[in-house]
């Protein structure tokens, strides 16, 4: 029995992952990837325990602040006298949580106030079919939408893209231009793109929880550009004037004429003077959901025409940037300052889903910690001490007495937040992959195994036990990144947990840093900054081929470079000079690089050509010579004192001797000669030639027969130590 932070463990041999009883596939659903998928599956209880409050970003005036959801919801049901529709745009990169957020304030509004409730209509990014989408609005009108021919003659178009593409194309160009050859020149070929367009829209309709990236329209400005400049005639028609048109063509078809905004209209007034209320219109994804339809909703609510609308819509600026008509409705958007005072402008992401208003590193174990409880409960286990594991599970989240993380703890979920792919939404991709883990484990896989897949560690792990290692790189605490080797944290907790022995606990782990360090000759640059912490592919390449893994050998280079650096600051090995020389002239140099290294470096296990031999044994050292590349300064001082102190060290630098020697040999059995005679014979034939290439003592110009023309530099006691050094060459 052991006893850790007054833990009593009865379990020295740990408990298997697997055999949790709180690991079930029963309650994956929790982890669901949508709001609504959460909130039909487990309903609105256990949809508001697994929300994470949300913090917006609002750029309102020229300033920015935070507004919390609380706030936001406060400002939508307070009374407002605005005249109009009041605006609220919402942006966010895909999967940045704008369906949350708006599944939230649907459920606020039900419980806070009913007769709100009853004038408000959400459209969900789920809701493709644009039909249904007005059909919605059915329940606050008295009269009916629309007839039941317009349902049949809705389907029926569906089943026919390409004759409804013609009708549209042919009856929109009939009414806009006025000769035949115009109509033929733009026809066949619009009719081909709008065709395919609407295909994709209907497909769309089809597929549940379908994912529309960037917004249709039946054909782009840049379409219809490509097709006037192809054209042997010119065309007098605006991009506009012909959309426009088709669109009109497309509602008289299909709607009986009926416009979006015009319905829209209708309704507010109903209820304004009805109910006396402002109705609530909330849109999770303006693109997925009124696609077609997606920037003349915009424009109508930034036009502020008349409405009493309480507008709150979602907006992924990537799918507007997809076209020129969509970029400047951003542009709009952006810098519609005028009516500033009833269009807001909220953030919850950046634009490239590259960090979120309210989901950080920071805060993904809270995040985390509301889903694992819910999943857990929902799975029958409650994570308190009336679980039978809790004692087990509490070593990797010591201080909390339920809703522990286990089998996760705070550093592998901050680690695992790193790993999120760039452009993506954080809170999609975060709550993806702990699903995809939690649903691994619930099968029997290992969780170390199935942790590779999801985690790149900032830092390599040497231990003579492998699984040790692995627990080390993903539990242990983050890597500041500092350069050089450091002694592991106390992690017997976790190593209990996982059932390590004792005996193999105390040897302590070595630890490399993978994170990339900002060096150049500046010592004091960004001395006082904080770096954002940043994985190095070259040490991620470096951990891979010490490890005998598939790798790109490109990515090694500066492990070269530093080698070859290292064995150069106290061994001349890649030219034929003499040894302990204070300045060579380096007239014999090996001259045949590989991967920018003189001399080549040879990689065990990847490398085919011949070479100074580096074998994978070096372990942490590796990393040392990687760094020792581009260092400069007191840097590289501390760098190649702390490769000095590597006992791997001897043996590169012994290797290189043999290697220069091998050279050396291999060169004079070509020559037929020394190396000496060589350098000798080549200096006679230089200075034969009328060269003065170095003056020498005056014994040695004699005994050479070169008449001295310089004055001398030498004193006259050198010229018995020039005689015998003279002998001695040519011995």
């Amino acid at each position: 029995m052991k006893k850790i932070s007054g833990i009593q463990v009865h379990q020295p041999n740990g408990l298997p992952v697997s055999k949790l009883p709180c690991l079930s596939s029963r309650g994956i659903n929790v982890f669901a990837l949508t709001a609504d998928q959460r909130y039909l599956s487990n309903g609105a209880s256990d949809f508001l325990r697994t929300h994470f409050p949300m913090t917006l970003q609002s750029h309102h005036f020229g300033r920015t602040t935070a507004l919390s959801e609380n706030e936001l919801l406060t400002e939508l049901l307070q009374p407002n006298k605005t005249v109009g529709n009041r605006v609220m745009i919402l942006y966010g990169a895909a999967g940045s949580g704008k369906s949350e957020l708006l599944r939230w304030l649907q459920t606020q509004v039900e419980q806070c106030d009913q007769v709100r409730a009853g004038v408000m209509i959400r459209i969900s990014r789920t809701d493709l079919d644009i039909f249904h989408i007005f059909q919605r609005f059915q329940h606050l009108l008295p009269e009916p939408i629309f007839q039941e021919a317009t349902q049949r003659r809705w389907e029926e178009c569906r089943q026919k893209p390409r004759t409804f593409a013609k009708i549209l194309v042919l009856t929109a160009l009939e009414q806009l231009l006025t000769s035949d050859d115009h109509i033929n020149a733009l026809y066949y070929h619009l009719i081909d793109v709008v065709q395919s367009n609407l295909e994709r829209y209907f497909s769309a309709m089809n597929v549940v929880d379908s994912n529309i990236e960037q917004f249709i329209e039946l054909f782009s400005r840049e379409d219809l550009n490509q097709m006037l400049r192809d054209s042997a005639i010119p065309i007098p028609l605006e991009y506009e004037a012909l959309r426009h048109a088709i669109l009109k063509v497309f509602r008289e078809q299909l709607f009986e004429g009926l416009n979006f905004a015009v319905l829209l209209k209708r309704v507010a007034f109903y209820i304004q003077e009805t109910y006396h209320q402002r109705p609530i219109l909330l849109i999770d994804d303006l693109v997925q959901s009124i696609n077609l339809f997606a920037t003349d909703l915009l424009d109508y609510f930034m036009t502020l025409e008349e409405g009493c609308w309480d507008v709150l819509v979602g907006v992924t600026p990537n799918s507007l940037d997809s076209t020129l008509r969509g970029k400047e409705l951003l542009d709009r958007i952006q810098y519609l300052d005028t009516i500033d005072d009833r269009v807001r402008k909220l953030w919850l992401s950046d634009e490239y889903g590259l960090s979120s208003s309210f989901l950080n590193e920071k805060n993904c174990t809270d995040y985390a910690r509301l889903y694992l409880g819910e999943y857990k409960r929902f799975n029958g286990v409650p994570c308190n001490k009336s679980c039978p594991s809790f004692k087990h599970c509490v070593l990797l989240d010591l201080g909390y007495d339920e809703d522990i993380l286990a089998p996760f703890n705070e550093n592998i979920l901050r680690r695992l937040f790193r790993a999120l792919p760039e452009g993506k939404g954080k809170v999609r991709y975060f709550t993806l992959y702990l699903r995809e883990i939690v649903e691994r484990l619930s099968r029997d896989e290992e969780l170390l195994a199935v942790l590779q897949d999801y985690i790149k560690p900032e830092q390599a792990v040497f231990h003579s036990d492998a699984r040790l290692a692995h627990i080390y790189e993903y539990y242990s605490p983050l890597s500041e990144g500092q350069i050089g080797q450091t002694c592991g944290e106390d992690l017997s907790a976790i190593y209990t947990f996982f059932g390590v022995p004792e005996d193999v606990q105390q040897e302590p782990p070595i630890i490399m840093t993978l994170v990339k360090h900002a060096v150049g000759k500046d010592e004091t640059q960004s001395s006082n900054k904080k770096q954002e912490v940043e994985v190095d592919p070259g040490k991620e390449a470096v951990k891979a081929w010490l490890q005998n893994e598939e790798l790109n050998k490109q990515l090694l280079r500066n492990m070269r470079r530093g080698t070859a650096k290292v064995i150069k600051d106290g061994y001349a090995v890649d030219c034929m000079t003499r040894l302990n020389t204070a300045k060579s002239s380096h007239s014999l140099r090996w001259m045949q690089a590989r991967f920018d290294t003189l001399p080549p470096i040879q990689l065990e296990g990847v490398d085919d050509y011949s070479g100074l031999a580096l074998e994978r044994e070096i372990g942490p050292l590796a990393y040392l010579l990687y760094d020792y590349a581009d260092t400069a300064g007191r840097m590289e001082q501390d760098v190649r004192g702390m490769i000095a102190t590597s006992g791997k060290l001897s043996r590169i630098m012994f290797r290189s001797i043999i290697y220069r020697d091998d050279n050396k040999n291999r060169l004079e059995a070509q020559l037929g000669m020394s190396i000496p005679q060589f350098a000798f014979s080549l200096f006679l034939w230089a200075r034969n030639l009328g060269f003065l290439v170095v003056e020498l003592p005056p014994a040695i110009e004699a005994s050479i027969q070169v008449e001295l023309f310089l004055p001398q530099h030498y004193p006259p006691r050198w010229s018995a130590l020039g005689r015998v050094y003279l002998l001695a060459l040519l011995a």
